[in-house]
């Protein structure tokens, strides 16, 4: 016999309407009305839209139809074929009475008053002689949809564990995907730190200096000026032009584990644009000549690693040309000084004046 009935939405479980059942028969039916909140929680789109589930002495059967289950617990020897000419009766008339109103309810059992019509057709569907006969007489319900081969039959623990076993493929299936994204971004880390460690000396070199469009800088104890005169441009206009290919440019991308940009893309012409221009950078600091400062303050005049600016910025070229006319009393310059360098503070090398007159 039919002992209970739940009408929910199906696209949320939202409960809708519901049979109202003495206390014995819910004390009896708790642990089954919980595994049918389960089945409503599991319904998708795609699940079957008629189906018995087995559960002990129990057989949960539930109908779908236009976003709307019906499902009804009833003891295991009664025919599956009437339970679902029950539901299907439950179906016509809610979708008759409420079917409008269905997607636009907040509230849960908003359509209570159906409890009504749902006694009276179990009541009608109680016994199985007067249930065959009230089929006969509604024209068998649809009887070929009510056929036994028609109903996917299923098992309460079957459910239980495949769900079960979804959820933590599910959990797992995450947890692979965020380690793996993990491990992606620790491996271009690594990569990108090695370049900077290989390419890091270098750096340190760069000037980042401005034209001194008629400013007064600061000098230090040494008469040097605290702040550098010299522009990007005049630097980069002291060394010829370097031309990267398009595999160099991509070689570096690699290195660090990163995607370059599409080839002939403005982007990477851009990009390439600008590696080009900082090796030049690098190049022309580099190879510039450090010649003594003629500052009338300073008596005793040291070396560090810095490019001693005067006034409008050192001619990169005339000290270029002048390096042969300099005698051996001359300090070292350019690149034999930077390799004299033992240490270096704030980006800049320094050579101790000891050290290069000793050699």
């Amino acid at each position: 016999m039919v002992r209970s009935t739940t009408i929910v939405r199906a696209s949320d479980a939202l409960p809708l309407a519901a049979s109202v059942d003495d206390d014995q028969t819910e004390q009896t039916l708790q642990e089954y009305k919980q595994q049918s909140k389960l089945i409503f929680r599991r319904i998708t789109p795609n699940s079957e839209p008629r189906c018995s589930i087995e559960s002990g002495p129990y057989i949960l059967h539930y109908l779908i139809s236009d976003n709307v289950v019906y499902l009804t617990i009833a003891e295991k020897s009664y025919p599956r074929k009437l339970a679902f000419s029950y539901l299907d009766e439950l179906s016509k008339e809610f979708a008759q009475s409420y079917g409008a109103k269905v997607d636009s309810v907040r509230k849960p059992y908003a359509f209570v008053g159906f409890d009504t019509f749902m006694s009276k057709t179990a009541r009608l569907y109680q016994d199985t002689r007067t249930a065959d006969a009230a089929e006969s007489g509604l024209d068998k319900l649809n009887g070929e949809l009510q056929d036994v081969t028609r109903i996917m039959t299923k098992n309460m623990e079957e459910l239980l564990w495949r769900g079960d076993s979804l959820d933590r493929m599910s959990h797992l299936s995450t947890s692979l995907r965020s380690e793996s994204e993990k491990y992606r971004k620790a491996s271009q880390k690594l990569n990108f730190d090695a370049m900077m460690r290989q390419y890091a000396p270098l750096a340190a070199v760069f000037l980042i200096v401005s034209n001194k469009n008629g400013k007064t800088f600061d000098n230090d104890e040494l008469g040097l000026p605290k702040a550098p005169t010299w522009s990007v441009h005049e630097l980069l206009n002291s060394y010829p032009p370097i031309e990267l290919s398009d595999e160099t440019l991509t070689r570096l991308h690699t290195t660090a584990a990163l995607f370059p940009p599409e080839k002939d893309s403005s982007e990477f012409k851009e990009l390439k644009n600008q590696m080009e221009d900082l090796i030049r950078l690098v190049e022309a600091v580099r190879v510039a000549p450090l010649p003594f400062t003629d500052s009338p303050d300073v008596q005793k005049p040291h070396l560090d690693g810095r490019i001693w600016p005067e006034e409008r910025g050192l001619n990169l070229h005339e000290f270029n040309n002048k390096v042969e006319e300099q005698d051996n009393t001359c300090p070292p310059e350019g690149r034999k000084l930077l390799e004299r360098a033992s240490r270096h503070t704030n980006g800049f090398y320094l050579v101790d004046s000891s050290q290069v007159k000793k050699n």
